[in-house]
């Protein structure tokens, strides 16, 4: 497997953290994945984990890329 793919991998699991650390690593991960020419899907996934970073942080997101389903679904 190429390191690209590893970080992109190790990325998908931070983002499923619960800290917002979870959440910047992840985001720091995803940069390493786009860095090592895995692509498009870490591209993607360097705007999401950034998102959500931000949305746990009671702020606007940049790209929404991140929602939440309310009690009406």
């Amino acid at each position: 497997m190429q390191a690209g793919e590893d970080y992109f991998h190790a990325a998908m699991i931070f983002q499923h953290g619960e800290r917002l650390e979870d959440y910047w690593q992840a985001h720091e991960l995803a940069k390493q994945a786009v860095a090592q020419g895995y692509r498009p899907a870490a591209c993607w996934f360097v705007a999401a984990s950034y998102d959500r970073w931000l949305m746990h942080q009671g702020k606007p997101q940049k790209y929404g890329t991140q929602y939440r389903v309310d009690a009406d679904g």
